[in-house]
């Protein structure tokens, strides 16, 4: 099993990058979904972007194991799953999500360090900044969003590479060479 996480701060295109890598490469990667107990939204279907649960099914798999790693997000419970991981394993190509550094480690632990790759995808200060103003948000969203920047680059450690992210086809080519 080999499986690809990325970590990124905000406005550095993790979503863009991981969409170009699946696009670019459906044979080779396959994104694995994380379990949810918050109540499905419009668009959103089982599996896409989460399997979705009850709070109470969600404690259970807790419980029992199954979910190895978890955050309470405002009453709503977001986690890893070892069932979900191991099935979507057993379509032989390499699993790919994008999660913080808890995330990578919880991730090496349960499968081996050899077994998991962490991608930090970087981007210039000023690049998140319009990259983030873009999404047509708030200002106070945005001032979040920009103060989480500093945090979340502190994180970068923790990962195994780091990948400067100014477009998404040099990103997807870095991340390839890096993986080869």
């Amino acid at each position: 099993m080999k499986i690809v996480v990325l970590g990124a701060p905000s406005g550095a295109g993790k979503n863009s990058v991981m969409d170009g890598l699946l696009e670019a490469h459906p044979d080779v990667f396959l994104q694995f979904p994380s379990i949810a107990s918050r109540p499905m939204r419009p668009g959103e279907s089982q599996g896409k972007p989460y399997f979705f649960v009850t709070g109470n099914e969600f404690l259970q798999k807790v419980r029992s194991g199954d979910i190895f790693e978890y955050t309470d997000i405002h009453g709503d419970f977001r986690g890893m799953s070892s069932s979900i991981i191991q099935d979507f394993s057993k379509l032989g190509k390499i699993l790919i999500k994008d999660c913080d550094y808890i995330g990578v480690l919880a991730l090496k632990e349960k499968y081996g360090a050899g077994n998991v790759t962490a991608i930090f995808l970087t981007a210039p200060r000023d690049i998140a900044e319009y990259r983030i103003r873009k999404r047509g948000e708030t200002e106070e969203y945005t001032q979040m969003r920009l103060a989480n920047y500093d945090r979340e680059m502190a994180t970068a450690h923790h990962f195994d590479h780091m990948v400067e992210s100014i477009t998404v086809e040099q990103s997807v080519n870095d991340i390839m060479r890096l993986l080869n």
